[in-house]
């Protein structure tokens, strides 16, 4: 399109009024001509907001005016009833497409250029914009229904409009100069500079050379750039005669802008702004060493510095009744002065207590406490006699500022309470100023080196401080970002905006996925966040379904309906899985799209929508197993935690078993009784063993040497022998009645009988995923590392039915354990036995979601583009501190009890005086003490993500912490699967050395 010449768009923006006429009243017309323009984000500058009526206020930038994006703008006029449909490009209406009560192709082309949009001033139109041209389909669902116009389109009355002030949603053309961004940005500027001017020459003297002013910022130029969220760049500096060049003669005083709502454009331009920051975190982060040294600065910094939680333990650290007394009055004080004196107090000691202003002139309170201090000490120096202190005077002065500052240092803390402690908050500050020398500078007494010997100390400090500077200043911009976003997302703005999309076109089903990612993408960035779409997604559970919002509204209420039964399902989805998959296909079909049918690159875009809200439900999912208390038996019942789940879940787990095949075996009553009777007979023959080892230990712990080579003693001994492995065929019943995944049938009728023990539910996936996880499983039982064959992993998905089934199982397990006895001494090795199991499966749904995970990452590069990419290593942070802390901790109690359980074995051997069996102990106590450390690694990187997300200051630290650990607890699992293979066979290798070689002393004794 050629740029109009300078001169013709001042024309154009000229009045037409005859040089010397009085001009006509405004708005006296019985027709209006409609300028369109729209909400959207603005320079804080062009903020409207104490002007006019915004349809909501946003915090990281100002809601103002803007030109149209490029698209499609739908008018339809309540006089006529007549739906106008406009093409918009370039930020102006283009042409006009259709007008009419009717409409019957999907696609429609020009039959007007450069309409005027006229309409009557006693119509109320309902307006909308959209990405995409509207559906023969969808013009209809409002031409036809007065309620889903009313419920989707934007309401604009035009007769109640004020020729000065104009009226909802509707601009005077003085008003659109006025706050059009693409116009009034320069205007904006040069109003700024001769108000600067004006006040600089108003403080100068009248001969005076004035400056340009200078506006200094601690952010960079590039993060200062105009619109710099907006991607592709649409912000271009306009002119008003663009606009008024369009206006028709006989309505150049009747001319209105009329402001359109584009949430998804807002939406769309905080979901871009947030990629551009957290560009920047990345960017910082890569290069040089910047994150080792903040790192490693803020160590250094934290060895002389207390955080908030230190304070309170300096009571229980110090023997000192007055520091006591100090903490409990601390305690007493109400909100906020308790608040107030503990930040004071945390400030107040990281300086050592000095807060003395530097350079400051002395008060006339504090010269006259000098006076007397240095009066007071020259009195006692009076009677030292031949050798008085000549530092005396100089220590009473210190120690007069210390307390005139310190008690203004704590102005904000109650009177009462200063007056009281100030000695004693004095000597802290004084015994925390000499920790701060003694770690900084060293010892004199000790000559230990300080700190501040091995660093550069002011560099380091510089390079902190800008550090945090530029940190703290991406978090508050982020944290902004995201609670606009959840803002504008939890009242529903994106679910209503994107209606139009038609769900039974293929072209539009993929615009509609793509809208939805780009909109939501990485939404869930804090825990704020997910705390607030997980109860928006509560109560509006129907809105995690692929495309409802597509939905006419009359059909909404009906489904969700529906819907409802599947939220309440529970245990009962595992038992008619084929019912359930049919009533959601009843449900969706036809009107939602089937995902299994749709191209794979719409379906790759279609999972990264759909999971944009996941962190959300795994969120609900975690506090639904966080209240299992398993040592202190307070287990739920099945019942109990699927009413803890998020209402979403369900049908999430019904996608997945569509999408990977899978269907669920429920225990029988003979199976559950059969689990019953083995964790029965485990703890008959542990009972059995202790009594054994027991008498077996008064013949070996006799001082008689041949004491264990007693027959009584060898009976005893291959009695042992024979009931350890009776323990070991009755604890792989256990592993497979807690396994996710069924046996092979004829290895459950050989190991097991014709009834196996089951516990709840059992996951039977398609042949070929059959034995690829139960091979995962049975390969993490050995402590073999692999990694499952990603063409198999069709879903996330399969990781999230083997954790949510793994933890089902574990539950009716514990439940069944604690029914058989309160004793929780004979209860622990059967615990541990469970928590063995319960570790290989989480393990498992650890391997598939990651593996899952990183096959997405493959899948959005055809589906979308490479920024698509960055929220998945923050997914993969939050799986694997979910699963990884549950896979972890299972896995270090489980080893820890083999720890215990190898460790006394050795003590026996070594009483015994076993050599073969002590050699054997001894390995197998290495590889479990090499399962206790492999397991305690994965826990503490696990934990120290977890521990840096919660102890980050906002979102955008949390951010990066969750994608950091993606990356890094991604190659832990790897390490911890290559070491656990090593440790593994250790421990397993022993055991069967430790019988052969006591069989034979046995024989031979």
């Amino acid at each position: 399109m050629n740029k109009p010449h300078p001169a013709d768009l001042a024309a154009a923006a000229a009045s037409k009024s005859p040089i010397g006429s009085l001009g006509a009243c405004p708005l006296r017309q019985t027709h209006v001509q409609l300028l369109p323009l729209r909400y959207g984000l603005v320079e804080k500058p062009l903020d409207p907001s104490a002007e006019l009526k915004l349809p909501y206020a946003l915090t990281t930038r100002p809601l103002g005016i803007r030109l149209l994006r490029d698209g499609w703008l739908y008018v339809i006029d309540s006089v006529t009833g007549h739906l106008h449909e406009y093409q918009v490009l370039n930020g102006v209406i283009s042409a006009l497409l259709h007008k009419g009560a009717k409409v019957d192709d999907d696609q429609r082309t020009p039959i007007e250029e450069r309409p005027a949009l006229v309409f009557s001033r006693r119509s109320t139109l309902q307006v909308s914009f959209a990405e995409v041209q509207w559906t023969a389909a969808k013009c209809a669902q409002v031409l036809d229904s007065r309620a889903e116009r009313d419920h989707f389109m934007q309401a604009v009355d035009l007769g109640p409009v004020h020729c000065q002030t104009g009226g909802t949603h509707l601009l005077t053309v003085a008003q659109g100069k006025r706050w059009l961004a693409e116009i009034a940005t320069d205007p904006a500027r040069q109003v700024q500079a001769a108000q600067d001017r004006t006040e600089q020459e108003a403080e100068s003297p009248p001969d005076a050379v004035l400056l340009p002013t200078l506006h200094v910022s601690d952010a960079p130029e590039h993060e200062r750039e105009p619109y710099l969220w907006e991607q592709p760049r649409r912000f271009r500096e306009a002119h008003i005669g663009e606009l008024l060049g369009r206006v028709r003669p006989a309505y150049q005083d009747d001319t209105l802008f009329l402001v359109v709502q584009d949430d998804l454009g807002v939406l769309r331009d905080l979901a871009d702004y947030q990629d551009t920051v957290v560009g920047w975190v990345d960017d910082w982060s890569n290069a040089d060493h910047n994150e080792r040294d903040y790192l490693l600065a803020c160590y250094i910094e934290s060895l002389s510095q207390l955080s908030a939680a230190d304070i309170g333990n300096l009571a229980d650290a110090s023997d000192d009744p007055r520091v006591q007394a100090l903490f409990a009055d601390l305690q007493q004080l109400p909100e906020p002065d308790r608040e107030h004196t503990r930040k004071a107090l945390l400030e107040y000691l990281n300086k050592g207590g000095k807060v003395a202003p530097l350079d400051a002139p002395v008060p006339p309170a504090l010269e006259q406490a000098r006076k007397e201090a240095q009066a007071e000490a020259f009195k006692f120096a009076r009677y030292q006699g031949a050798t008085p202190d000549f530092t005396a005077h100089s220590r009473a002065s210190d120690e007069a500022d210390r307390r005139y500052y310190a008690r203004h240092h704590f102005k904000l803390a109650p009177d009462a309470f200063v007056d009281r402690h100030l000695d004693t908050l004095i000597k802290l500050g004084h015994e925390q100023n000499k920790r701060i020398v003694e770690v900084l500078e060293g010892s004199s007494f000790s000559g230990k080196r300080g700190v501040n010997d091995f660093i550069h100390r002011p560099a380091m400090d510089a390079a902190l401080f800008q550090h945090r500077d530029d940190l703290g200043r991406w978090n508050r911009l982020l944290e902004r970002i995201t609670a606009d976003r959840t803002l504008l997302v939890a009242a529903g703005r994106f679910h209503r905006s994107a209606w139009y999309y038609d769900a039974q076109d293929q072209a539009q089903c993929h615009q509609a996925f793509s809208a939805e990612y780009a909109c939501l993408k990485d939404i869930c960035r804090s825990d704020h966040a997910s705390e607030k779409m997980l109860g928006y997604l509560e109560q509006h559970p129907e809105l995690t379904r692929p495309l409802f919002y597509t939905l006419p509204l009359r059909l909404q209420p009906e489904r969700a309906a529906q819907y409802t039964t599947l939220f309440n399902a529970g245990m009962g989805m595992f038992n008619n899985l084929p019912h359930w998959l049919g009533e959601l296909h009843n449900i969706e079909q036809p009107h939602l799209p089937a995902l299994d049918d749709l191209p794979e690159p719409t379906r790759a875009v279609a999972d990264a929508a759909q999971h944009s809200l996941s962190p959300a439900l795994n969120l609900g999912l975690s506090r639904a197993l966080e209240g299992f208390d398993l040592a202190g038996g307070k287990v739920p019942d099945l019942d109990e935690l699927f009413r803890r789940l998020p209402k979403a879940l369900s049908p999430r787990i019904l996608d997945a078993a569509k999408t990977t095949g899978v269907t669920f075996t429920v225990a029988s009553p003979a199976e559950h009784a059969a689990l019953q009777t083995n964790l029965k007979e485990l703890l008959s023959e542990r009972d059995y063993l202790k009594m054994l080892t027991r008498e077996r230990n008064q013949f070996t712990h006799n001082k008689n040497r041949a004491g264990h080579k007693t027959p009584r003693a060898v009976e005893l001994q291959t009695e042992i022998v024979r009931v350890r492995a009776e323990l070991t065929l009755l604890e792989g019943r256990l592993a497979g009645a807690l396994s996710p995944i069924a046996e092979l049938p004829d290895q459950s009728m050989r190991l097991y009988g014709a009834t196996p023990a089951r516990a709840g539910v059992t996951l039977v996936f398609p042949p070929a995923q059959q034995l690829e996880v139960r091979s995962l499983l049975k390969d993490i039982r050995l402590g073999v590392g692999s990694v499952p064959n990603a063409s198999l992993i069709r879903s996330e998905g399969m990781g999230s039915l083997v954790f949510l089934v793994q933890g089902v199982n574990l539950v009716s397990v514990m439940r069944e354990t604690f029914n058989q006895s309160r004793d929780k001494r004979k209860l622990e090795p059967l615990i541990g036995a469970s928590f063995t199991t319960g570790a290989a499966g989480f393990t498992a749904a650890q391997s598939l979601a990651d593996t899952a995970l990183k096959a997405r990452s493959a899948a959005l590069v055809a589906g979308l583009q490479h920024h698509a990419l960055q929220n998945v290593p923050v997914q993969m942070g939050k799986m694997h501190v979910g699963l990884g802390g549950f896979t972890y901790v299972l896995g270090f109690a489980s080893s820890m009890v083999s720890l215990i359980n190898h460790h006394q074995n050795w003590q026996q051997a070594t009483r015994s005086g076993n050599a073969a069996a002590q050699n054997s102990a001894a390995l197998a106590t290495a590889g479990a003490a090499g399962m206790t450390t492999v397991n305690a690694y994965g826990l503490s990187h696990t934990g120290r993500a977890a521990i840096n997300v919660l102890v980050a200051k906002n979102s955008a630290a949390r951010t990066a912490a969750w994608a950091a650990a993606g990356t890094r607890l991604s190659t832990v699992f790897f390490r911890f699967n290559l070491a656990g293979a090593l440790f593994t066979v250790l421990e397993l290798g022993a055991p069967g050395y430790t019988t052969a070689t006591t069989s034979a002393l046995t024989i031979s004794g």
